[in-house]
């Protein structure tokens, strides 16, 4: 026999459940907005700080004040309160240039100048690999006397280095004399050029690569060498990635993919990407059956962010060892966002999980081998003869591989006559010993 329920229960019943419902409603929305404004206090604090600045020097200041200059200024200051070296607030030219940085190509010449007095002429302190000037010859050291055929003179020089540095006109005419002392020559500069290519040559049948970044061309550029090795019998390889910093990490990702071991664990992502609260975002996994063969792989304490990574997986895949110095330590991806109106800023929104090893971000990758260079030799690394470069040279040592041997000096004989002064003189590049420039203003193509 079934009971009936008093109308009275079922009305209280329902109206019990409706205030539940509220109150956990209202508590909800309360966190939420808690979340929103909790710093709320703190934000009306700063905004009525900067108004009273704003005030105070408005009425008091005896120059003028540029709002858009105080306002870029005061951006920049705040990201680099954050004291992170990886955040920073950029104009919009910084953007432009930052953006060049990133695909690899870049407009300029890629030159750096600096004014010589004595000659007078500009004098090249770096020539960038990949730039047109630098494929036809002008090299750190030499000396730009004209410019489009008006020669340099104190009066005019800021104008001429403007005409070679930025990016209009496309082409510029140079005066060049080298600084071994040869002839004079003019060449003709184009104002775009990428970075991206990789050096490549063979050493007593070690296969060498040097990156410089990662880009989007990387991972086929890098196969397409790699594969005209081992067609040559190359079964050992030097990676050098000593002051490659770059931020691809997909590029990065898909070269190191093409060492992936046929077999081992590799049900293990190449890498994981965590945001700041340790979660997983994405991953990138390897696909087996990659290149075996003997690699070493060159670092100094500019290597980093993708080309850090890339050190660190080929060593988890058990390919590589390290030599050289202790890396960076900067495992971060990094996010451009726009301030509308003001500029953009560009901070580390997510950290790198290597294929096995722990974060490298803020620890670095130390080297199998430590070795590190004198500072007046490691700033000219890019300028030593495999046979000076120590790192090289260990890096052959672990490969057990001979290190190649430097051509005999040459003698002059009792009946010859010596050499006239200048005749006997050497370039950097066998010496590792700079061309003097002079030490006057300098002129950068950024």
């Amino acid at each position: 026999m079934s009971k009936k329920i008093p109308w009275a229960y079922t009305v209280a019943l329902i109206l019990l459940t409706a205030a539940l419902t509220v109150v956990i409603t209202v508590s909800v929305l309360m966190k939420r907005y808690n979340a929103l404004i909790g710093d709320l206090p703190a934000k009306s604090d700063r905004a009525s700080v900067l108004t009273e600045l704003e005030e105070l020097l408005r009425a008091n200041y005896v120059g003028e004040v540029s709002a858009p200059s105080v306002t870029a200024s005061g951006l920049k200051g705040y990201i680099e309160g954050l004291g992170d070296a990886n955040a920073r607030f950029l104009t919009d030219a910084e953007y432009d240039a930052y953006l060049q940085t990133e695909s690899g190509v870049y407009t300029g010449s890629g030159l750096t100048l600096r004014f010589d007095a004595s000659g007078p002429a500009l004098a090249v302190t770096k020539s960038e690999r990949g730039s047109s000037a630098y494929r036809q010859g002008v090299r750190q050291g030499d000396r730009i006397t004209a410019v489009d055929t008006q020669g340099v003179t104190e009066a005019n020089v800021e104008t001429l280095t403007a005409k070679i540095t930025e990016a209009l006109p496309k082409t510029v005419q140079l005066r060049v004399t080298p600084a071994d002392g040869g002839e004079p020559r003019t060449v003709t500069v184009e104002k775009t050029y990428r970075t991206d290519d990789i050096e490549s040559d063979t050493d007593n049948g070690v296969g060498y690569l040097r990156i410089r970044g990662f880009y989007e061309s990387t991972p086929s550029l890098f196969k397409a060498r790699v594969d005209e090795f081992t067609s040559a019998g190359v079964t050992s390889l030097i990676i050098d990635l000593r002051g490659c910093e770059s931020w691809q990490y997909e590029s990065c990702l898909e070269t190191a993919d093409l060492f992936a071991p046929a077999s081992g664990d590799i049900s293990k992502p190449l890498a994981s990407f965590l945001d700041k609260n340790g979660e997983t975002k994405r991953t990138f996994s390897a696909t087996p059956g990659g290149y075996s063969l003997k690699v070493t792989v060159l670092v100094d304490r500019d290597t980093a962010g993708a080309a850090e990574l890339f050190a660190c997986v080929l060593r988890d895949f058990g390919l590589a060892k390290l030599v050289g110095e202790k890396t960076a330590g900067v495992g971060v991806v990094r996010e451009v966002f726009r301030l509308e109106g003001a500029g953009w800023v560009l901070i580390p929104v997510q950290r790198v999980k290597p294929y096995l090893s722990p974060v490298f971000d803020g620890a670095g990758l130390t080297p199998d081998e430590n070795m590190p260079l004198p500072e007046n030799v490691r700033t000219r690394v890019d300028t030593l003869s495999h046979t000076l470069d120590a790192q090289y040279l260990g890096a052959l040592e672990l490969l057990e591989v001979p290190a190649p041997v430097s051509p005999p000096e040459e003698t002059t004989s009792p009946d010859e006559p010596a050499s006239e002064p200048g005749e006997d003189e050497t370039d950097e590049n066998e010496t590792g010993e700079e061309p003097s420039v002079p030490e006057t203003d300098e002129s950068s193509d950024e």
